[in-house]
C-alpha cells in the first residue's frame, strides 16, 4: 500500500529531538525554540527578538537563505541550501545561543528600531489584543517597548532560561550531516501560555475602528472540523462578495492554532468604507447559513480533495515538518497523513456547522469607523465602554516640543491620550485590557513570514508556517 505524505523520521542530536523527511531541493532545515510573544510582558517585549538577532550575528552572513523569526510561541532560525549548509548553519546558531554577542545590544536595538518602525500590522492583530488584552497572545501586535529599555542582564536571563536543548526541536528535508551538532545550553522545556480571554469580557461584541475590511473571529477547539468551518466559510464569503456582489477583493478564512487545544478562526473581507455595511451584512449570513445547514456534500468532497493534494504535494514538506515541530513542542498531538486524511473524509455536514453554532455567540465583530453597530445580537460597541475614559491620576506630557499627548497613571489603571486626535487608550489595572479608538496598525511586532498573514483559504504554499492554516495538520 502506497504511503500518504511525506514519512517523518525522527532522531535526537545533542538531547534536541530532529525530524526529518524528504523533501525538494534546495535542502532547508530549521531550529526551533519554544518561546515567542506571548511568553514575555508588554513592558520586556522585544527579547526573544534580541537573542534572535545577536544569535543571527555571531552565525555570520552566508552566501545561501537562511533568516529567524519570533511569532506568538516560537523563536526560529531557518536556512535554505545544500544540506552541509543549512546543517552548519544551524549548529553555528546553536553554538551562538550560548555566547551572545552581548556587548553589540545597543547597536542592534538600533536595527530593531529600525526593522519596527516599517512593519506593517499583522492581520490578527487586533482581533487577538481585543480578546487577549496586552498580555498572552494579545502581544502580537503591540509595540516592542522592551527595544528601548532591556539590558545586557535581561537579555542574558532570558536566553539562558528558553534557549535550551530542552526547549528546542529541529526539522530538515533530509538526514542530518554526520558531523551535525547543537551545542544548546542545558535546560526544560517551558510550557506554553495560555489562551486566557480578558476577565469579565461580554461577547458578542461589535468594535468599529479604522478602515478597509470587516473582520470577525472567535475560538474553539482545535480540530479538523473548525478548519474546515474556517475554510469553507470563507470560500462562501469570497464567492459571494467577489464574484457575485463585486464588493470585496479578497475574503477569506483563517484557522490559526494558538495552543495544543485551542484554535483562533477568523474572516476578513477587504471593502470600501460606504460598503462596509453589506459587506459586513453578507459575511455574517456566510457565517450563519454554514451554521444552520452545515456544509453541502459537494463542499466536504472538494474539501477533502484539497487535503489529498496537499500531502501529496513534496512542496509542502517543510512546512508540513515545520507543523509537526510546533505541535511537538507545545505538546499537541500530531496524527499520520493517513489519520489526519480518514479524519477529514469522516468530517460530516453537522461536524462544521456545530463549530461555527457555537462559535457565534462569542464572536468580536469590527467594522470600519463609523460603521452603525449591528441591529441586534451584539453588545454596545467597545469603544463606548468605561476603558474609553481616561483614568484619574497623575499626568505626564510626552516629550516634544510639539507634542499633545500625555499619559495618566492612576489607582484604576493608565490612559494615553492624543489630544490633536482625541484617540484614546486605557488599561485597566484589575483586567490589563486595552481598548483603544487610535487606527488598528499603531501597536505594531514582529509578524511571520508572508504566506502566514495570507487570507486566501486554502492557499498552498512552500512557506514553512502554512501548514498551521491547514485542515490536514491540525488535530484535536
Amino acid at each position: 500500500m502506497s504511503t500518504v505524505g511525506p514519512v517523518v523520521e525522527r532522531t535526537a542530536v545533542d538531547g534536541v529531538p530532529v525530524l526529518w523527511a524528504d523533501g525538494p531541493e534546495p535542502f532547508a532545515g530549521a531550529l526551533v525554540f519554544r518561546v515567542g510573544l506571548a511568553d514575555e510582558t508588554l513592558a520586556t517585549l522585544g527579547l526573544s527578538h534580541f537573542v534572535e538577532h545577536l544569535a543571527l550575528h555571531r552565525g555570520g552572513r552566508r552566501r545561501f537563505d537562511v533568516n529567524g523569526f519570533v511569532d506568538e510561541t516560537r523563536t526560529v532560525f531557518w536556512a535554505a541550501g545544500t544540506r552541509e549548509e543549512v546543517c552548519g548553519f544551524l549548529s553555528d546558531v546553536a553554538a551562538a545561543i550560548g555566547s551572545l554577542p552581548l556587548e553589540r545590544l545597543d547597536t542592534e536595538r538600533r536595527v530593531l528600531l529600525t526593522e519596527a518602525q516599517g512593519r506593517a500590522a499583522h492581520p490578527l492583530g487586533l482581533l487577538l489584543r481585543c480578546r487577549f488584552g496586552v498580555t498572552g497572545f494579545g502581544l502580537l501586535d503591540c509595540v516592542e517597548l522592551g527595544l528601548r529599555r532591556v539590558d545586557v542582564d535581561e537579555v542574558a536571563a532570558w536566553a539562558r532560561e528558553w534557549f535550551t536543548s530542552g526547549n528546542a526541536a529541529v526539522w530538515l528535508t533530509g538526514p542530518p550531516t554526520d558531523d551535525f551538532s547543537l551545542p544548546l545550553p542545558e535546560g526544560a522545556r517551558r510550557l506554553q501560555p495560555e489562551a486566557t480571554p480578558i476577565p469579565g469580557l461580554e461577547l458578542p461584541a461589535h468594535l468599529e475602528t479604522g478602515s478597509g475590511a470587516v473582520q470577525l473571529a472567535f475560538l474553539a477547539p482545535r480540530s479538523v472540523a473548525a478548519a474546515a468551518a474556517a475554510e469553507l466559510a470563507g470560500e462562501r464569503a469570497d464567492e459571494d462578495l467577489r464574484t457575485h456582489a463585486g464588493l470585496s477583493y479578497a475574503a477569506g478564512g483563517l484557522y490559526w492554532p494558538l495552543t495544543a487545544t485551542t484554535a483562533h478562526l477568523s474572516w476578513r473581507a477587504d471593502c470600501l468604507d460606504e460598503h462596509a455595511l453589506e459587506v459586513r451584512a453578507r459575511l455574517l449570513a456566510a457565517l450563519e447559513s454554514l451554521g444552520n445547514d452545515g456544509p453541502t456534500s459537494e463542499e466536504l468532497a472538494n474539501y477533502a480533495a484539497r487535503s489529498r493534494r496537499m500531502f501529496a504535494d513534496p512542496r509542502a514538506v517543510p512546512g508540513y515538518l515545520d507543523s509537526r515541530v510546533h505541535n511537538l513542542l507545545i505538546g499537541a498531538v500530531q496524527d499520520t497523513p493517513e489519520k489526519l486524511l480518514d479524519r477529514v473524509a469522516s468530517l460530516t455536514s453537522d461536524d462544521v456547522a456545530a463549530v461555527v453554532r457555537k462559535g457565534l455567540p462569542t464572536m468580536l465583530l469590527v467594522s470600519p469607523e463609523r460603521t452603525p453597530p449591528p441591529a441586534r445580537g451584539f453588545l454596545p460597541s467597545l469603544e463606548g465602554s468605561d476603558r474609553m475614559t481616561p483614568v484619574d491620576g497623575v499626568v505626564y506630557q510626552t516629550k516634544g516640543w510639539r507634542s499633545k499627548s500625555r499619559i495618566v497613571v492612576g489607582p484604576a489603571g493608565s490612559s494615553f491620550v492624543d489630544d490633536a486626535s482625541g484617540a484614546v487608550v486605557t488599561i485597566l489595572a484589575e483586567t490589563s485590557s486595552p481598548c483603544s479608538h487610535s487606527e488598528p496598525g499603531a501597536c505594531q511586532s514582529p509578524a511571520p513570514p508572508a504566506p502566514t498573514s495570507s487570507w486566501t483559504p486554502g492557499a498552498s504554499t512552500t512557506a514553512t508556517s502554512s501548514w498551521r492554516t491547514s485542515a490536514a495538520a491540525s488535530p484535536t
